[in-house]
């Protein structure tokens, strides 16, 4: 049973430890990481999760956009992401009055994950683990300028693990599964602004604002034409600031 319940904390730990592999992990930050994990686990790999997510609207002459966060989900963490942007109406396409409208989505897998799962179950059929990682909403977004885009909306986010230790028929307090889960629906505004004429640059920012944890999450960044880089911000998270780095793709 031991050795069940250990295997979301090596999971987690594997996260953090991967981000942080220096001596400053190993000595000074190790307590204060420690701590933090132990009294919220689920809110870690929630931020990871926000890694992946973004706002940023389809470009006014494109209708698609999909991404994927390489760093620090798909490595070193092995967090595999896509997401999906689709453009429904277009700024000023009817009336100078209309915004621009875009449907969003997420979906992730952790590859490690299914790794340990495919490993714990040729060791013991009766233990699962499974994970879910997705968000889904829609942004509204308007030129103020002929180089400034101001967009919000509404965006539902999950992160799901969940271990599944089977049932014990000689423990009747036995744990049956272990599950870190979290979840919100966020209220986003941001702000892109065109650094160039002749090639694609721009910086971004945005807010989101947990409507039910109250939960802040903010990011920073500059992209071109399919690379995209910055830094997302949880106040309350494990490593406040997080170096990111992504591709993208507009059609």
């Amino acid at each position: 049973m031991i050795k069940k319940i250990s295997l979301i904390a090596v999971i987690v730990l594997f996260y953090a430890s991967s981000l942080y592999c220096g001596d400053d992990f190993l000595t000074s930050e190790v307590t204060r990481i420690s701590t933090k994990l132990i009294d919220n686990p689920a809110d870690f790999l929630f931020n990871l999760h926000s890694d992946n997510v973004d706002f940023t609207p389809v470009p006014k002459d494109k209708n698609v956009t999909i991404r994927t966060n390489f760093y620090p989900t798909t490595f070193p963490t092995t967090w595999v992401n896509l997401n999906f942007k689709v453009k429904v109406l277009s700024d000023s396409g009817y009336t100078p009055w209309i915004p621009q409208v875009d449907l969003i989505g997420q979906y992730g897998k952790v590859m490690a994950i299914d790794m340990a799962a495919s490993d714990v179950d040729s060791s013991s059929s009766s233990t699962k683990v499974s994970n879910s990682d997705m968000a889904y909403g829609l942004m509204v977004t308007k030129a103020v300028s002929e180089t400034t885009r101001l967009f919000f909306g509404l965006c539902y986010s999950k992160m799901e693990l969940i271990v599944d230790l089977g049932n014990n028929d000689n423990d009747d307090n036995a744990v049956s599964s272990i599950s870190l889960s979290a979840n919100d629906t966020f209220f986003v505004s941001g702000i892109e602004n065109s650094l160039s004429d002749d090639k694609p640059s721009y910086v971004k920012a945005h807010l989101g604002y947990g409507l039910r944890t109250k939960k802040i999450v903010s990011r920073i960044g500059w992209y071109s034409n399919h690379f995209e880089t910055g830094f997302n911000f949880y106040p309350e998270g494990l490593f406040v600031m997080h170096y990111f780095m992504a591709w993208h793709w507009n059609f």
